[in-house]
């Protein structure tokens, strides 16, 4: 049983080393939220998810997701909030949940539905209408 375990590590080692697990060629997304008045960058991990935590000044951002690539371009699943302190303990929040495809090096504008027109959208009170995201690749 011994020689077995030794065995099943192995192959198990081989396989992460010559790239049998799931990879993506994007190394970070790239997040934006004007309205929030954050921009930042969540570096993705080998097998394509990410998160991260931005705060500056009263705002909280959240995004976490995964990532993973397909032809020519990549699907994404993202999960944002936005969290305003307005005092100790007490927050406004906005969260937005998406799947999307999305070419590298392309800033998509996620909280625009392009079915809608601009004056629905308008009227819709959508707080995270600018948020916009890139996915960025690695080298």
């Amino acid at each position: 049983m011994h020689i077995f375990n030794r065995l099943a590590l192995s192959i198990l080692l081989i396989a992460t080393f010559c790239g049998c697990t799931s990879r993506t060629k994007i190394s970070t997304v790239r997040i934006t939220d004007p309205d929030g008045g954050i921009s930042f960058d969540v570096p993705v991990q080998t097998d394509g998810t990410f998160s991260q935590e931005m705060k500056k000044d009263k705002v909280v951002s959240v995004a976490s997701g995964s990532v993973s690539d397909s032809a020519d371009s990549h699907s994404v699943a993202l999960v944002y909030e936005r969290r305003l302190y307005t005092a100790p303990g007490k927050f406004a929040s906005e969260k937005l949940e998406t799947t999307f495809t999305a070419k590298p090096d392309t800033e998509v504008p996620i909280g625009k539905n392009p079915s809608k027109s601009e004056a629905e959208q308008a009227t819709a009170n959508n707080a995270l209408a600018n948020l916009k995201v890139e996915l960025l690749k690695g080298q």
